[in-house]
């Protein structure tokens, strides 16, 4: 598998992420997989997007991934993305998996600007649309993605990052004045970190305790708040605190090699990384009681309250015991590459599930076989088998004769790949398909209302079942879909109709009107997939045919994805123009539709409503997402059941080679 990775974030300075990418990505290289960085290349690109200023140090990150990655990727030939800093590339449609580091800025708000709220609640929305993978760094994180970002637990990974930072330990790193004792905070410094409390605490402890401990802060100003300012220009001068900015790695190791101990009393974290850095190099630790990275060592390191003074002074006495009796402490660290490797090994299976799923319905078969196994899969979601003349109407991306057809089928028949029940034919699954036929059905009194009122409204020019009615028929579903085309400047006024209507009938729940088109613009706009091309030629006609065929005409696109479709190419007239004195009323609705409905319209119409004069489309989005990450699992569920089947045929063969040996 190719999978290309985003290293954008470590063209930045160190940090907790950073280090996080560069385990991730050394543990990757280990997998049996091509793995490509992707990053801005150079520095005159940071140059050209930043300037000089050091508040642009995420501006060309961001740039990059909006406008220029997703196309490296694509023409690198990757098969699947990780993207370890929240975002996917935009424009990436290949599987993906992503890392979430905390959610901060949702979970403690105040502490950043709203500009970058409203950026990242965007930009992280946006990337969930596309159903990715994804991973955090710890269990507390994970909670927060189920609260916050509505996803289920069992979709989240938990891939926990480690520290070889002590490899790197060695007498050249140690080029700072060692002459003094020292704790060690290593970080960004902005408000969630809590520094002020930290450094206000420490000197008033030195106060009681006459301590010859300093402290040293090493990090860059990160978010640059009234607060930030005013606790270094209160501190930056003290002679018992020392900030030292960001440092080198070698530096940084000479920070921690020659510290007496560590702390960080910040007041959110999604894991903590420096944590697990200093615990490689066994310094006594004293940390906030929520800090991810410290939950197994609760015997080792000093857990205080990182809002209450008390505890906070009560915290630096036991650390400075600690420091006193223990110099170095050796932890028991179960972040490892080993541990992450395991980790990160049910992520890449369900990322390579993932790359044959798109292959698989996204590259058109080769060979009429398997058109015919991709088709019987697919319409294992919505019916217990096709007919030989519906699989030939059906039949995924090859034009065959039915002549071919009938031989593919022979001879899927003959591998046993293929069942025909009754005249259905149908996938030998070795596993329990997903079409279950509804318990709850629509009675057939319900169903001449709605019929009988639909084909009454005088401003529908044509009527057809759609989505379940089509595929299971009119009493084995347990509402009516409809797909509905409008005279000229009529949409929202017949829509209007039917949602009153419906509601004085008493039928709103069973009469499903999901998708209405004015006859000006027959033309589907949007996602042109193999699902809204099923949808289309699935359609089957209840009022006036010839439009349909003409609407299906108009639509022809779909022969990319069924070119065995047939397509009248007769023109049919569209209505007189006597219609566009409805228009500015049919606006009107349109606009109250929006208005009322839509903040709400999810849950009052099952999806959001497309408020265009001559297209609504209700909820088919939410629908064709559905269906699609059923078709996922059905593939992924054949896929396996191929595989082992395979697994077996070989140990069938593997056995009779060693019986012929044995009989020889």
């Amino acid at each position: 598998m190719i999978i290309g990775i985003d290293t954008s974030a470590l063209n930045s300075e160190g940090t907790g992420t950073g280090s996080y990418i560069k385990s991730l990505l050394n543990t990757l290289k280990a997998a049996d997989h091509d793995i490509i960085e992707f990053s801005p290349e150079n520095k005159s690109f940071v140059r050209l997007v930043a300037g000089n200023k050091s508040s642009g140090r995420g501006i060309p990150k961001h740039v990059y991934r909006l406008f220029y990655q997703s196309g490296k990727m694509i023409n690198a030939g990757v098969q699947a993305g990780i993207f370890p800093d929240y975002f996917i590339a935009r424009g990436f449609t290949k599987p993906a998996a992503i890392v979430i580091h905390d959610l901060s800025f949702i979970t403690h708000p105040r502490f950043y600007n709203k500009r970058f709220i409203a950026f990242y609640t965007y930009q992280l929305k946006e990337t969930l649309k596309h159903e990715p993978i994804i991973i955090t760094v710890s269990d507390l994180t994970k909670k927060q993605i189920v609260k916050h970002l509505n996803q289920k637990a069992e979709n989240i990974r938990i891939v926990q990052g480690y520290s070889d930072l002590w490899k790197s330990n060695n007498n050249s790193a140690a080029v700072i004045d060692n002459t003094e004792s020292y704790l060690l905070y290593v970080g960004h410094v902005e408000p969630r970190k809590n520094l002020k409390f930290l450094i206000k605490n420490f000197l008033e402890w030195k106060k009681q305790t006459r301590s010859n401990l300093k402290l040293y802060v090493a990090g860059r100003v990160w978010i640059v708040s009234k607060e930030i300012k005013r606790m270094l220009k209160e501190y930056s001068g003290h002679p018992e605190i020392r900030f030292f900015n960001y440092v080198e790695e070698s530096e940084l190791i000479a920070l921690y090699k020659n510290a007496s101990g560590f702390v960080h009393t910040s007041l959110v974290e999604g894991f903590c990384f420096p944590i697990i850095e200093a615990m490689d190099f066994g310094l006594p630790i004293l940390c906030s009681e929520e800090t991810p990275a410290a939950n197994n060592f609760d015997e080792s390191v000093v857990r205080i309250n990182p809002y209450n003074d008390q505890s906070m002074i009560a915290g630096l006495n036991e650390l400075n015991t600690l420091i006193q009796t223990k110099s170095r402490i050796e932890y028991r660290l179960d972040y490892s590459s080993a541990l992450m490797r395991e980790q990160l090994e049910i992520v890449l299976d369900k990322l390579k599930k993932k790359v044959f799923v798109d292959f698989y319905f996204n590259q058109p078969a080769s060979v009429v076989n398997n058109a015919v196994e991709k088709t019987l899969l697919y319409s294992s979601l919505f019916n217990g088998g096709l007919s030989f003349d519906e699989l030939n109407r059906n039949l995924f991306d090859i034009k065959c004769s039915p002549r071919q057809l009938s031989t593919a089928i022979n001879l899927l028949l003959g591998e046993n790949k293929i069942i025909n029940l009754e005249g259905n034919l149908k996938l030998n699954l070795p596993y329990s398909i997903i079409y279950e036929k509804r318990s709850k059905k629509l009675s057939h009194r319900k169903a001449g209302i709605i019929l009988n009122f639909i084909s009454k409204i005088p401003f529908i020019s044509m009527i057809a079942f759609s989505g379940g009615t089509a595929h299971y028929g009119i009493t084995e579903h347990d509402d009516i879909d409809l797909f509905i085309i409008t005279k000229p400047y009529m949409l929202y006024i017949v829509y209007s109709i039917i949602h009153l209507g419906s509601l004085l009938l008493g039928i709103r729940k069973e009469l499903c009107a999901n998708f209405l088109v004015d006859e000006n613009s027959l033309d589907i706009e949007g996602i042109k997939d193999f699902f809204v091309a099923h949808q289309i030629i699935s359609l089957i006609p209840f009022k006036n045919k010839e439009m349909l065929n003409y609407f299906m005409l108009r639509n022809s696109w779909v022969k990319e994805f069924f070119p065995n479709v047939e397509i009248s190419s007769k023109v049919y007239p569209v209505s007189s123009k006597f219609f566009v004195v409805f228009r500015p009323f049919n606006l009107l609705l349109g606009l109250l539709y929006k208005l009322k409905y839509g903040r709400i319209a999810k849950r009052l119409l099952s999806s959001s409503v497309i408020v265009k004069e001559h297209y609504l489309k209700l909820h088919t989005n939410d629908h064709r997402n559905k269906i699609v990450s059923r078709f996922i699992r059905e593939c992924e569920n054949y896929q396996n059941a191929c595989n082992m089947i395979h697994e077996s045929e070989k140990d069938e063969l593997f056995d009779y080679s060693n019986s012929e040996l044995e009989r020889l």
